[in-house]
């Protein structure tokens, strides 16, 4: 798998979002985290945390898992 563009991982989000499957905004959470950010965090990353909590509920472990675990 190789890193999206910054526009294709707001694209991503965006669906993920839309759709209302929270498997999917988990699914964009991940990649962005592990492949398109591996070297750079945006200045927007607090955009995915926001979004995963709405879709898991605030407080849920896979946020910290996700996000804290890689924090740079």
């Amino acid at each position: 798998m190789k890193p999206r563009t910054r526009q294709g991982q707001v694209a991503g989000l965006t669906k993920a979002i839309k759709s209302g499957d929270p498997r999917r905004v988990e699914y964009e959470c991940r990649r962005a985290v592990q492949f398109d950010w591996a070297s750079h965090w945006p200045d927007d990353w607090s955009r995915w945390v926001r979004a995963l909590e709405d879709a898991l509920g605030l407080g849920h472990p896979t946020v910290d898992e996700i996000f804290w675990s890689h924090c740079p």
